[in-house]
């Protein structure tokens, strides 16, 4: 007797543990039901022809990754990292030495230059850092057409930097205070700069709104840019200190706005951030 109401015993708690378990089992294909109709979402296209009905399914939403890109996600032309803004940065350098300057009038002063990249910003338009964009596409472009890695020896200069390197009246007035022109040399290139010129000519040649290019001493220009060359015997200032002849590329039209560049006081002098 004893051992018959041990199995009865058994046998209710074996049948309260199957309901249990079926219970929640079946709770989970319920919910599993659900979920697959909450995600299922199809729309009903009528087939002309037969008079059918297709299921489309929409397809899955892919994660952005503009916060986590992947390490091999940078874009290289040809080996070399693609120009940006980046490179335009000023070249000045708290270590270089202070440059004495000596006025018409024998007054003698000196200047020390500025901290570079660690002391200010790049032009600022409209809140974000700025430089001209077809500085930044032209120079892509050499790098794709030659192959080889472009050097940008001077992009922005910020006025201590400027005068610095060129303390001379007329150099107050440089476009590089804009981000409006750049200097730079070709890699492997060096001694053949009239090639990057014809690279760069031929960059307008499905553009003819800013053809045709004037041609006089060294320098090629058309509505949008002026290009000159500066020879290796010429006097250069210290940011080209170099052997080599180099280019510069100066900006004479903003197609984007459609507004010419004149220099701007306000623009070179003003329109950019200063660290603290």
């Amino acid at each position: 007797m004893k051992q018959l109401k041990k199995m009865k015993n058994y046998s209710h708690i074996f049948l309260l543990l199957f309901s249990l378990l079926s219970g929640c089992l079946g709770l989970e294909k319920s919910e599993s039901k659900k979920l697959k109709r909450e995600n299922l979402t199809f729309k009903l296209i009528k087939n002309r022809k037969k008079e059918a009905h297709t299921l489309m399914i929409p397809p899955p939403k892919l994660l952005s990754l503009s916060k986590n890109r992947y390490p091999w996600d940078h874009k290289y032309i040809h080996n070399h990292p693609r120009i940006t803004k980046e490179y335009f940065r000023c070249k000045g350098n708290l270590l270089n030495p202070f440059l004495r300057i000596e006025s018409t009038s024998h007054q003698v002063t000196y200047q020390i230059d500025c901290g570079g990249i660690h002391s200010h910003s790049l032009p600022i338009r409209e809140g974000k850092e700025f430089i001209y964009p077809i500085l930044i596409n032209l120079l892509n472009f050499v790098q794709e057409k030659s192959k080889h890695r472009v050097i940008i020896t001077s992009g922005h200069r910020c006025p201590i930097h400027n005068s610095y390197i060129d303390p001379s009246k007329k150099n107050r007035l440089s476009k590089h205070l804009m981000g409006a022109i750049v200097d730079f040399y070709v890699e492997k290139m060096e001694q053949n700069p009239l090639a990057i010129v014809a690279i760069l000519k031929s960059y307008y040649d499905h553009t003819p709104f800013f053809l045709p290019f004037r041609e006089t001493a060294n320098k090629w220009k058309n509505k949008e840019i002026t290009i000159t060359l500066h020879e290796s015997d010429q006097d250069r200032n210290k940011d080209n200190d170099h052997p080599y002849p180099y280019l510069s590329i100066e900006v004479n039209y903003h197609r984007e706005i459609k507004r010419f560049v004149p220099f701007s006081w306000q623009k070179a002098y003003q329109n950019f951030y200063r660290n603290s």
